[in-house]
Parts: structure tokens; C-alpha cells; sequence
């Protein structure tokens, strides 16, 4: 599938009821939206996180600019958003995005990724682009010693940074 300016990727809905209620009780969250942004090598669809109280853009290192899940949610419906975001920065969890690993066709996640989704025991999800459907962490368990080398070559994040949640659990 070629990505083109013409259009955003199509973006997986979110369901609420599938997020963790521990990560819905904080107030940690944004909306997110799609914005275009050229580059040296090309332009690429982004997700800027957007304050749900504002509409303005969120930050990832200010908490001011974070909601309670039902108001990101609510802001979201509103206006017609992708989706909600997570803010990872203070609150102990790590996120990793397990880029390509994940077959288009049959669903099925390759073994390299499904030895680091077994030895992590919390919460995955897919990524909320169906353009590159990949798994996502969030959890604060520490990654065993076999699996660490392989996760530090992927997207792990623990700092100011919004991981983009949809519910979209790798198990239905």
C-alpha cells in the first residue's frame, strides 16, 4: 500500500472496553490526529497528540496538557479524531512497538515477536494504523535477559512520549 498525501492510513476504532481500567483511571491521556509533515527523503503521515481540553497540541513532558480517559475519549468522538494517546512520561511503564512482525492476510505475528509477547506478560495491543499493523507493549515488567538485546533493537520508549491506544488486543 503506497501512503500518499492524499489521504491519512486508515486508522483501527477505538474500544474502550478493551483498554485496561488501570490505564483508563489515569490522567494521562490526549486525542491524536493525522498531520502530514514533509521531510529530506519524502513527506510521512504523523500523530501529533492533541489536548483534549484545548485543541491544541499536546506535550508529552506536560501534564497540564493531559486528560482523564473520558475526556480524550469524548474530545475524540467530538471532533472526529483517530484516536487517544497515552502519556508514558513519569509513569513507570514502558512502551515498545514491534514494527512488521505481524502478517496482513492471516494476522498470524512472526516468532521473534511472539517470543517477546510471551516473555513481557502485559498488556499488547495492535498499532492503531492498519497500514503496519504491529503489536504494542505497555507494562512495567522488566524484559529477561534473552529477550532485552532483541527489544532495545525495536521502539522501546519510557520517557515523554504518547504511545497511541486503541484496544485492539492481539487476542480477540
Amino acid at each position: 500500500m503506497t501512503i500518499t498525501h492524499d489521504s491519512p492510513p486508515a486508522a483501527l476504532p477505538v474500544r474502550p472496553e478493551v483498554i485496561p481500567q488501570e490505564l483508563r483511571d489515569e490522567t494521562r491521556w490526549v486525542a491524536w490526529r493525522w498531520e502530514w509533515r514533509e521531510g529530506p527523503t519524502g513527506g510521512k503521515w504523523t500523530k501529533p497528540p492533541v489536548d483534549a481540553h484545548t485543541g491544541r497540541c499536546a506535550k508529552s513532558t506536560d501534564p497540564a496538557t493531559w486528560a482523564p480517559f473520558d475526556v480524550a475519549l469524548a474530545h475524540m468522538r467530538a471532533n472526529r479524531l483517530p484516536g487517544v494517546g497515552y502519556n508514558l512520561d513519569g509513569s513507570g511503564l514502558t512502551g515498545v512497538d514491534l514494527d512488521h512482525c505481524r502478517d496482513r492476510e492471516s494476522g498470524e505475528i512472526e516468532d521473534w515477536a511472539r517470543e517477546i509477547v510471551t516473555a513481557l506478560p502485559a498488556y499488547w495491543e495492535l498499532s492503531p494504523v492498519l497500514v503496519c499493523p504491529s503489536p504494542k507493549f505497555c507494562g512495567s515488567t522488566p524484559a529477561p535477559a534473552g529477550v532485552a538485546g532483541r527489544l532495545f533493537r525495536r521502539k522501546l520508549c519510557s520517557g515523554p512520549r504518547a504511545i497511541r491506544i486503541v484496544g485492539g488486543g492481539l487476542v480477540d
